[in-house]
């Protein structure tokens, strides 16, 4: 089974296999990231390369009213 790491807010948005711990492909720890708070995968959801996840990332982090995510 594979999924893709960019629903995690991962940094190289790859898919791997369910069963990595760190992904193949940017050396990321997979379990580390996943327990970074919810605005700082959004964060880093902002270099997705879809256009459209980005615009709902930057609507959704307006929404959230969180003045860390402040320019």
């Amino acid at each position: 089974m594979k999924w893709n790491i960019d629903s995690f807010g991962f940094v190289c948005w790859h898919e791997i296999n369910d069963n990595e711990t760190i992904c193949p492909h940017c050396h990321e720890s997979i379990l580390s990231i996943d327990r970074e708070p919810y605005d700082k995968k959004l964060i880093r959801a902002l270099n997705h390369p879809e256009q459209q996840t980005v615009l709902r990332v930057i609507q959704i982090l307006g929404d959230r009213h969180n003045p860390d995510t402040l320019p």
